[in-house]
């Protein structure tokens, strides 16, 4: 597996990791459980609050990780343009992505739900290729 990071200079730097099967299959079970549990904690929230008020804690949530995490990413240089980029990313991903997902598990089970959501890292593997052109490894 190939890591990269930014330098000081701004520049990206390659490095190769080695990670062992076992590991990443662990680490592949734990974020389908994560997933999972996603789904039925928000079964759970429907019986107190609204679905608006999930999305709200969601977002809420991310919100805080986001900003404990800032210094991680703090350093990568901002280009002139990427606020187009930067919104869009912000609209689609934690906001409409939340809308969506938390409405539709008003109208199915969590199982049903964790299953979907268990397929899009393979949905993602599948629109890389197909947009672009990866072969499989």
């Amino acid at each position: 597996m190939i890591a990269r990071s930014f330098t000081t200079g701004g520049h990206f730097e390659e490095r190769t990791m080695t990670v062992s099967k076992n590991v990443l299959m662990a680490l592949l079970i734990l974020s389908y459980a994560t997933w999972g549990g996603g789904m039925i904690a928000m079964k759970y929230a429907f019986e107190s609050f609204t679905a608006m008020q999930v999305v709200f804690a969601r977002v809420a949530f991310a919100g805080v990780i986001y900003l404990a995490l800032y210094r991680l990413w703090s350093h990568i240089p901002y280009q002139k343009g990427d606020w187009k980029y930067l919104l869009a990313m912000v609209l689609f991903e934690p906001c409409l992505f939340f809308l969506c997902e938390t409405f539709a598990m008003t109208y199915t089970t969590a199982s049903q739900g964790g299953v979907i959501a268990a397929c899009f890292p393979l949905c993602t593997a599948v629109a890389v290729v197909v947009m672009v052109r990866k072969k499989w490894l």
